[in-house]
Protein backbone atom coordinates (compact mmCIF):
# COMPACT_ATOMS: atom_id res chain seq x y z
CA UNK A 1 0.00 0.00 0.00
CA UNK A 2 2.90 2.43 0.91
CA UNK A 3 4.38 1.93 -2.57
CA UNK A 4 0.69 2.75 -4.30
CA UNK A 5 0.80 5.81 -1.94
CA UNK A 6 4.57 6.83 -3.03
CA UNK A 7 3.65 6.06 -7.06
CA UNK A 8 0.37 7.65 -6.83
CA UNK A 9 2.03 10.99 -5.45
CA UNK A 10 5.03 10.50 -7.93
CA UNK A 11 2.48 10.84 -10.50
CA UNK A 12 0.07 13.13 -9.34
CA UNK A 13 3.61 15.80 -8.82
CA UNK A 14 4.47 15.44 -12.12
CA UNK A 15 1.20 16.03 -13.52
CA UNK A 16 0.39 18.95 -11.20
CA UNK A 17 3.90 20.63 -12.08
CA UNK A 18 3.38 19.86 -16.01
CA UNK A 19 -0.68 20.75 -16.04
CA UNK A 20 -0.39 24.72 -16.22
CA UNK A 21 2.07 25.02 -19.16
CA UNK A 22 0.37 22.25 -21.06
CA UNK A 23 -2.69 24.12 -20.78
CA UNK A 24 -1.32 27.27 -22.11
CA UNK A 25 0.74 25.05 -24.87
CA UNK A 26 -2.76 23.54 -26.16
CA UNK A 27 -4.10 27.15 -26.16
CA UNK A 28 -1.71 28.66 -28.62
CA UNK A 29 -1.94 25.18 -30.34
CA UNK A 30 -5.02 25.91 -30.85
CA UNK A 31 -4.62 28.86 -32.51
CA UNK A 32 -1.90 28.27 -34.72
CA UNK A 33 -4.21 25.53 -36.13
CA UNK A 34 -6.50 28.15 -37.01
CA UNK A 35 -4.24 30.68 -38.57
CA UNK A 36 -1.69 28.52 -39.91
CA UNK A 37 -3.37 26.66 -42.70
CA UNK A 38 -1.60 22.93 -43.62
CA UNK A 39 -2.47 22.60 -47.43
CA UNK A 40 -0.46 25.80 -48.20
CA UNK A 41 2.73 24.62 -46.70
CA UNK A 42 3.52 22.59 -49.95
CA UNK A 43 4.46 25.89 -52.01
CA UNK A 44 8.21 26.32 -52.96
CA UNK A 45 9.08 23.07 -51.14
CA UNK A 46 9.65 21.04 -54.59
CA UNK A 47 12.84 21.96 -55.68
CA UNK A 48 16.03 19.53 -54.09
CA UNK A 49 18.07 21.87 -51.92
CA UNK A 50 19.04 23.48 -48.91
CA UNK A 51 16.48 26.31 -49.20
CA UNK A 52 13.52 24.09 -49.48
CA UNK A 53 14.70 22.28 -46.73
CA UNK A 54 15.16 25.19 -44.83
CA UNK A 55 11.43 26.91 -45.73
CA UNK A 56 10.46 23.16 -44.64
CA UNK A 57 11.74 23.30 -41.24
CA UNK A 58 10.53 26.67 -40.81
CA UNK A 59 6.83 25.85 -42.13
CA UNK A 60 7.00 23.04 -39.53
CA UNK A 61 8.10 24.99 -36.31
CA UNK A 62 4.29 26.67 -35.55
CA UNK A 63 2.48 23.57 -36.55
CA UNK A 64 0.72 22.33 -33.50
CA UNK A 65 1.43 18.68 -34.76
CA UNK A 66 1.67 15.70 -32.36
CA UNK A 67 4.48 13.26 -32.87
CA UNK A 68 2.26 10.61 -35.03
CA UNK A 69 0.38 13.15 -37.20
CA UNK A 70 3.31 14.76 -38.75
CA UNK A 71 4.15 11.67 -40.49
CA UNK A 72 0.97 11.56 -42.89
CA UNK A 73 1.04 15.32 -43.04
CA UNK A 74 5.26 14.86 -43.85
CA UNK A 75 4.51 12.19 -46.26
CA UNK A 76 1.10 14.81 -47.79
CA UNK A 77 4.00 17.15 -48.24
CA UNK A 78 5.87 14.89 -50.52
CA UNK A 79 2.94 13.40 -52.20
CA UNK A 80 2.06 17.31 -53.27
CA UNK A 81 5.60 18.09 -55.02
CA UNK A 82 7.73 18.65 -52.28
CA UNK A 83 11.03 16.91 -52.31
CA UNK A 84 12.22 14.00 -50.32
CA UNK A 85 14.83 16.52 -47.82
CA UNK A 86 11.95 18.89 -47.55
CA UNK A 87 9.70 16.12 -46.35
CA UNK A 88 12.45 14.61 -44.15
CA UNK A 89 13.33 18.54 -42.89
CA UNK A 90 9.77 18.56 -41.44
CA UNK A 91 9.50 15.19 -40.22
CA UNK A 92 12.34 15.45 -38.14
CA UNK A 93 11.81 19.09 -36.69
CA UNK A 94 8.31 19.79 -36.31
CA UNK A 95 6.96 17.07 -33.63
CA UNK A 96 10.17 18.63 -30.92
CA UNK A 97 8.97 21.92 -31.59
CA UNK A 98 5.33 21.80 -30.97
CA UNK A 99 4.26 24.76 -28.24
CA UNK A 100 2.72 22.06 -25.77
CA UNK A 101 6.02 19.86 -25.68
CA UNK A 102 8.40 23.21 -25.50
CA UNK A 103 6.54 24.94 -22.61
CA UNK A 104 6.30 21.58 -20.80
CA UNK A 105 10.40 21.15 -21.30
CA UNK A 106 10.51 24.24 -19.83
CA UNK A 107 8.49 23.75 -16.97
CA UNK A 108 10.27 20.03 -15.80
CA UNK A 109 13.46 20.32 -17.46
CA UNK A 110 14.57 24.38 -17.77
CA UNK A 111 14.43 26.87 -19.93
CA UNK A 112 18.03 26.18 -21.47
CA UNK A 113 17.09 22.67 -22.11
CA UNK A 114 13.48 23.56 -23.94
CA UNK A 115 15.73 26.26 -25.85
CA UNK A 116 18.51 22.96 -27.24
CA UNK A 117 15.90 20.89 -27.73
CA UNK A 118 13.96 23.55 -30.40
CA UNK A 119 17.33 24.64 -32.06
CA UNK A 120 18.78 21.00 -32.01
CA UNK A 121 15.52 19.78 -33.98
CA UNK A 122 15.78 22.63 -36.16
CA UNK A 123 19.21 22.21 -37.46
CA UNK A 124 18.52 18.31 -37.44
CA UNK A 125 15.79 18.81 -39.83
CA UNK A 126 17.62 21.42 -42.10
CA UNK A 127 20.61 19.66 -42.45
CA UNK A 128 18.95 16.18 -42.68
CA UNK A 129 16.79 17.16 -44.97
CA UNK A 130 19.71 18.78 -47.57
CA UNK A 131 21.57 15.56 -46.81
CA UNK A 132 18.81 13.67 -48.07
CA UNK A 133 18.26 15.37 -51.19
CA UNK A 134 21.96 15.86 -52.20
CA UNK A 135 22.32 11.79 -51.88
CA UNK A 136 18.75 11.64 -53.50
CA UNK A 137 17.34 12.98 -56.73
CA UNK A 138 13.73 11.56 -56.41
CA UNK A 139 11.16 13.55 -59.18
CA UNK A 140 8.80 15.40 -57.48
CA UNK A 141 5.28 13.64 -57.06
CA UNK A 142 2.03 15.05 -58.80
CA UNK A 143 -0.24 17.02 -56.38
CA UNK A 144 -2.82 15.08 -55.41
CA UNK A 145 -6.66 16.49 -54.93
CA UNK A 146 -7.33 18.70 -52.09
CA UNK A 147 -8.02 16.89 -48.88
CA UNK A 148 -10.77 17.54 -46.50
CA UNK A 149 -10.18 19.85 -43.98
CA UNK A 150 -10.46 19.51 -40.23
CA UNK A 151 -13.73 19.82 -38.49
CA UNK A 152 -11.65 22.74 -36.88
CA UNK A 153 -11.10 24.50 -39.89
CA UNK A 154 -14.41 24.22 -41.12
CA UNK A 155 -15.47 26.25 -38.21
CA UNK A 156 -12.51 28.25 -38.64
CA UNK A 157 -13.52 29.32 -41.99
CA UNK A 158 -16.98 28.72 -42.25
CA UNK A 159 -16.33 26.78 -45.59
CA UNK A 160 -18.91 23.78 -45.07
CA UNK A 161 -18.88 23.42 -48.39
CA UNK A 162 -15.74 23.01 -48.82
CA UNK A 163 -14.96 25.66 -51.54
CA UNK A 164 -11.59 26.82 -52.50
CA UNK A 165 -12.07 30.11 -51.43
CA UNK A 166 -13.34 30.17 -47.98
CA UNK A 167 -16.25 32.78 -47.16
CA UNK A 168 -15.05 36.38 -45.78
CA UNK A 169 -18.01 36.19 -43.40
CA UNK A 170 -15.75 33.69 -40.56
CA UNK A 171 -16.90 35.49 -37.47
CA UNK A 172 -13.82 36.02 -34.36
CA UNK A 173 -16.32 33.88 -32.25
CA UNK A 174 -16.15 30.93 -34.73
CA UNK A 175 -12.20 31.16 -34.75
CA UNK A 176 -11.89 30.97 -31.13
CA UNK A 177 -14.57 28.32 -30.76
CA UNK A 178 -12.48 26.51 -33.65
CA UNK A 179 -9.19 27.33 -31.64
CA UNK A 180 -10.51 26.28 -28.46
CA UNK A 181 -12.04 22.85 -29.86
CA UNK A 182 -8.95 21.77 -31.53
CA UNK A 183 -6.35 22.80 -28.83
CA UNK A 184 -8.51 21.37 -25.57
CA UNK A 185 -10.34 18.32 -27.70
CA UNK A 186 -8.54 17.17 -30.71
CA UNK A 187 -5.06 17.93 -30.00
CA UNK A 188 -5.52 16.23 -26.49
CA UNK A 189 -7.53 13.58 -27.44
CA UNK A 190 -4.03 12.82 -30.00
CA UNK A 191 -1.75 12.89 -27.17
CA UNK A 192 -3.89 11.83 -23.60
CA UNK A 193 -2.57 8.36 -24.19
CA UNK A 194 1.24 8.79 -24.62
CA UNK A 195 1.26 11.52 -22.25
CA UNK A 196 -0.24 9.62 -19.40
CA UNK A 197 1.96 6.47 -20.28
CA UNK A 198 5.21 8.82 -20.20
CA UNK A 199 4.09 10.46 -16.67
CA UNK A 200 3.37 6.51 -15.40
CA UNK A 201 6.88 5.56 -16.53
CA UNK A 202 8.09 8.41 -14.98
CA UNK A 203 6.36 7.84 -11.55
CA UNK A 204 7.72 4.24 -12.07
CA UNK A 205 11.36 5.03 -12.43
CA UNK A 206 11.66 7.30 -9.64
CA UNK A 207 10.48 4.71 -7.05
CA UNK A 208 12.08 1.48 -8.83
CA UNK A 209 15.55 2.74 -9.94
CA UNK A 210 18.31 3.51 -7.30
CA UNK A 211 19.56 7.05 -7.53
CA UNK A 212 22.85 6.56 -8.00
CA UNK A 213 22.02 4.00 -10.96
CA UNK A 214 23.56 5.45 -13.75
CA UNK A 215 26.70 6.72 -12.31
CA UNK A 216 27.21 2.97 -10.83
CA UNK A 217 26.57 1.04 -13.36
CA UNK A 218 26.63 2.68 -16.45
CA UNK A 219 30.26 5.19 -16.08
CA UNK A 220 31.18 4.82 -19.45
CA UNK A 221 29.01 8.08 -21.13
CA UNK A 222 29.08 6.52 -24.59
CA UNK A 223 27.49 3.34 -23.40
CA UNK A 224 24.68 5.27 -21.96
CA UNK A 225 24.22 6.93 -25.14
CA UNK A 226 24.17 3.56 -26.98
CA UNK A 227 21.73 1.95 -24.52
CA UNK A 228 19.38 4.82 -24.36
CA UNK A 229 19.11 5.12 -28.28
CA UNK A 230 18.62 1.03 -28.79
CA UNK A 231 15.83 1.82 -26.15
CA UNK A 232 14.47 4.76 -27.92
CA UNK A 233 14.44 4.30 -31.64
CA UNK A 234 11.93 1.53 -31.43
CA UNK A 235 9.64 3.05 -28.72
CA UNK A 236 7.19 5.30 -29.15
CA UNK A 237 6.32 8.31 -26.36
CA UNK A 238 4.89 11.58 -28.00
CA UNK A 239 7.44 14.60 -27.91
CA UNK A 240 5.38 15.63 -24.35
CA UNK A 241 4.95 12.02 -23.06
CA UNK A 242 8.88 11.91 -23.18
CA UNK A 243 9.51 14.45 -20.81
CA UNK A 244 8.97 13.48 -17.33
CA UNK A 245 10.73 10.11 -18.82
CA UNK A 246 14.00 12.75 -19.70
CA UNK A 247 13.54 14.07 -16.15
CA UNK A 248 12.91 10.53 -14.17
CA UNK A 249 16.26 9.37 -16.07
CA UNK A 250 18.28 12.40 -15.28
CA UNK A 251 16.74 12.54 -11.31
CA UNK A 252 18.88 8.74 -11.21
CA UNK A 253 22.09 9.96 -12.23
CA UNK A 254 21.92 10.17 -16.16
CA UNK A 255 24.18 13.39 -17.64
CA UNK A 256 21.78 16.14 -19.04
CA UNK A 257 23.22 15.07 -22.67
CA UNK A 258 22.25 11.88 -22.92
CA UNK A 259 18.60 12.24 -21.73
CA UNK A 260 18.84 14.89 -24.44
CA UNK A 261 19.15 12.02 -26.39
CA UNK A 262 16.36 10.28 -25.52
CA UNK A 263 14.27 13.46 -25.24
CA UNK A 264 14.88 13.77 -28.89
CA UNK A 265 15.10 10.32 -30.49
CA UNK A 266 12.40 9.01 -28.69
CA UNK A 267 9.77 11.01 -30.22
CA UNK A 268 10.84 11.53 -33.61
CA UNK A 269 10.81 7.32 -34.04
CA UNK A 270 9.00 3.98 -33.42
CA UNK A 271 8.53 0.45 -35.55
CA UNK A 272 6.05 1.42 -37.66
CA UNK A 273 6.87 4.91 -38.49
CA UNK A 274 10.34 3.56 -40.06
CA UNK A 275 8.35 1.24 -41.53
CA UNK A 276 6.01 3.38 -42.94
CA UNK A 277 8.97 6.17 -44.00
CA UNK A 278 10.92 3.10 -45.78
CA UNK A 279 7.59 2.27 -47.95
CA UNK A 280 6.81 5.24 -48.88
CA UNK A 281 9.95 7.47 -49.55
CA UNK A 282 12.09 4.58 -50.03
CA UNK A 283 15.37 2.93 -47.72
CA UNK A 284 17.98 5.62 -48.43
CA UNK A 285 15.56 8.13 -47.36
CA UNK A 286 14.89 6.27 -44.30
CA UNK A 287 18.28 5.50 -43.84
CA UNK A 288 19.21 9.69 -44.25
CA UNK A 289 16.17 10.25 -41.85
CA UNK A 290 17.47 7.93 -38.92
CA UNK A 291 21.05 9.06 -39.14
CA UNK A 292 20.01 12.38 -38.94
CA UNK A 293 18.10 12.15 -36.02
CA UNK A 294 20.41 9.98 -34.05
CA UNK A 295 23.64 12.09 -35.32
CA UNK A 296 21.57 14.90 -34.08
CA UNK A 297 20.76 13.93 -30.97
CA UNK A 298 23.84 12.56 -30.30
CA UNK A 299 26.07 15.82 -31.31
CA UNK A 300 23.70 17.99 -29.52
CA UNK A 301 23.73 15.90 -26.01
CA UNK A 302 27.40 15.86 -26.11
CA UNK A 303 26.98 19.80 -26.53
CA UNK A 304 25.58 20.23 -23.53
CA UNK A 305 27.71 17.41 -21.34
CA UNK A 306 30.90 19.01 -22.79
CA UNK A 307 30.88 22.52 -23.97
CA UNK A 308 27.81 24.07 -22.15
CA UNK A 309 27.23 25.17 -18.54
CA UNK A 310 26.40 22.28 -16.04
CA UNK A 311 24.07 24.69 -14.00
CA UNK A 312 22.37 25.01 -17.00
CA UNK A 313 21.00 21.60 -17.04
CA UNK A 314 20.35 21.01 -13.14
CA UNK A 315 17.20 19.45 -12.06
CA UNK A 316 18.17 19.80 -7.94
CA UNK A 317 15.04 21.81 -7.27
CA UNK A 318 13.04 18.71 -7.79
CA UNK A 319 14.21 16.73 -4.76
CA UNK A 320 11.84 13.64 -5.42
CA UNK A 321 9.59 12.52 -7.72
CA UNK A 322 7.01 12.39 -5.20
CA UNK A 323 7.38 15.88 -4.16
CA UNK A 324 7.05 17.61 -7.16
CA UNK A 325 4.16 20.03 -6.67
CA UNK A 326 5.18 23.28 -8.23
CA UNK A 327 8.14 25.22 -9.74
CA UNK A 328 7.88 28.06 -7.33
CA UNK A 329 6.88 30.32 -9.98
CA UNK A 330 3.46 29.63 -9.71
CA UNK A 331 0.86 29.53 -7.00
CA UNK A 332 0.61 25.94 -5.55
CA UNK A 333 -3.41 26.70 -5.85
CA UNK A 334 -3.23 28.00 -9.75
CA UNK A 335 -1.30 24.42 -10.60
CA UNK A 336 -3.77 21.88 -8.73
CA UNK A 337 -6.70 24.30 -10.38
CA UNK A 338 -5.15 23.86 -13.78
CA UNK A 339 -4.52 20.11 -13.25
CA UNK A 340 -7.96 19.42 -11.81
CA UNK A 341 -8.92 21.35 -15.03
CA UNK A 342 -6.64 19.03 -17.38
CA UNK A 343 -7.55 15.91 -15.70
CA UNK A 344 -11.10 16.77 -16.84
CA UNK A 345 -10.31 17.52 -19.98
CA UNK A 346 -8.46 14.26 -20.30
CA UNK A 347 -11.47 12.19 -18.72
CA UNK A 348 -13.56 13.70 -21.66
CA UNK A 349 -10.67 12.75 -24.12
CA UNK A 350 -10.94 9.13 -23.52
CA UNK A 351 -14.73 9.54 -24.42
CA UNK A 352 -14.56 8.27 -28.41
CA UNK A 353 -17.47 9.69 -29.42
CA UNK A 354 -17.45 8.15 -33.49
CA UNK A 355 -17.05 4.79 -31.42
CA UNK A 356 -21.00 4.18 -30.54
CA UNK A 357 -23.13 3.05 -33.60
CA UNK A 358 -20.49 2.67 -36.21
CA UNK A 359 -21.65 -1.15 -36.31
CA UNK A 360 -20.97 -2.11 -39.90
CA UNK A 361 -23.00 -4.88 -41.42
CA UNK A 362 -20.88 -7.08 -44.37
CA UNK A 363 -17.42 -5.07 -43.95
CA UNK A 364 -14.35 -6.01 -44.56
CA UNK A 365 -11.94 -5.33 -41.91
CA UNK A 366 -8.00 -3.99 -42.55
CA UNK A 367 -5.93 -4.54 -39.20
CA UNK A 368 -3.41 -0.70 -39.92
CA UNK A 369 -0.05 -1.00 -37.77
CA UNK A 370 -0.75 1.93 -36.05
CA UNK A 371 -3.72 4.14 -36.09
CA UNK A 372 -2.83 7.25 -33.11
CA UNK A 373 -4.51 10.30 -33.32
CA UNK A 374 -7.66 11.71 -34.86
CA UNK A 375 -5.66 12.94 -37.72
CA UNK A 376 -4.71 9.07 -38.84
CA UNK A 377 -8.14 8.40 -38.67
CA UNK A 378 -9.28 11.82 -41.11
CA UNK A 379 -6.53 10.47 -43.40
CA UNK A 380 -7.62 7.09 -43.34
CA UNK A 381 -11.26 7.58 -43.92
CA UNK A 382 -10.61 10.07 -46.76
CA UNK A 383 -7.92 7.96 -48.17
CA UNK A 384 -9.84 4.92 -48.77
CA UNK A 385 -13.37 6.86 -48.92
CA UNK A 386 -12.16 8.32 -52.25
CA UNK A 387 -11.37 4.92 -53.95
CA UNK A 388 -14.17 3.68 -56.38
CA UNK A 389 -16.93 1.05 -55.15
CA UNK A 390 -16.31 2.37 -50.91
CA UNK A 391 -19.57 2.93 -49.67
CA UNK A 392 -18.18 3.90 -45.68
CA UNK A 393 -15.63 3.62 -44.07
CA UNK A 394 -14.56 4.02 -40.41
CA UNK A 395 -11.55 3.76 -38.60
CA UNK A 396 -11.17 3.01 -34.77
CA UNK A 397 -8.21 4.23 -33.07
CA UNK A 398 -8.64 1.62 -30.08
CA UNK A 399 -8.16 -0.97 -32.27
CA UNK A 400 -6.24 -0.17 -35.15
CA UNK A 401 -8.91 -1.18 -37.76
CA UNK A 402 -10.22 0.41 -40.58
CA UNK A 403 -13.97 -1.36 -41.56
CA UNK A 404 -15.02 -0.66 -45.62
CA UNK A 405 -18.31 -1.51 -46.48
CA UNK A 406 -18.65 -1.55 -50.59
CA UNK A 407 -17.49 -3.28 -53.42
CA UNK A 408 -13.96 -1.80 -54.13
CA UNK A 409 -11.30 -4.44 -55.29
CA UNK A 410 -9.39 -5.08 -51.99
CA UNK A 411 -6.09 -4.39 -53.80
CA UNK A 412 -7.07 -0.86 -54.60
CA UNK A 413 -7.93 -0.35 -50.75
CA UNK A 414 -4.68 -1.19 -49.59
CA UNK A 415 -3.46 1.04 -52.35
CA UNK A 416 -4.95 3.90 -50.99
CA UNK A 417 -4.03 2.86 -47.44
CA UNK A 418 -0.37 3.07 -48.37
CA UNK A 419 -0.35 6.17 -50.56
CA UNK A 420 -2.02 7.55 -47.47
CA UNK A 421 1.66 6.54 -45.22
CA UNK A 422 -0.17 3.78 -43.70
CA UNK A 423 0.90 0.05 -43.86
CA UNK A 424 -1.95 -2.96 -43.85
CA UNK A 425 -0.98 -5.56 -40.99
CA UNK A 426 -0.42 -9.04 -43.19
CA UNK A 427 -3.18 -11.67 -41.97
Amino acid sequence: MNYLLEYLSAFGGLFVQMAPYLLLGFLFAGILHVVVRRDTLARHLGRPGFGSALKAALLGLPLPLCSCSVIPTGLALRQHGASNGAAVAFLIATPQTGVDSILATSALLGVPMAIMRAVSAFITGVLGGWITDGLIRAAPSPEPARSEPTQSEIAATGDHNNNETPPSAATLTAKIAAAFRYGFIEMLRNIAKWLLLGLAVAALLTLVVPDDFFTRYLQNYWLSVALVLLVALPLYVCATGSIPIALALMMKGLSPGVAFVFLMAGPATMASTIAVVGKVLGRKTLTCYLASIVAGAVFFGYLIDAALPAAWFQVAHIHHGAHVHGDGILPEWFSYACAVFLGGLLLNAARDPRSAGEAMMNAATYSIDTITCQHCQRTLEQAVGAVAGVEKVVADIATSTLKVQGAAAPENIRAAIEKAGYRVKQS
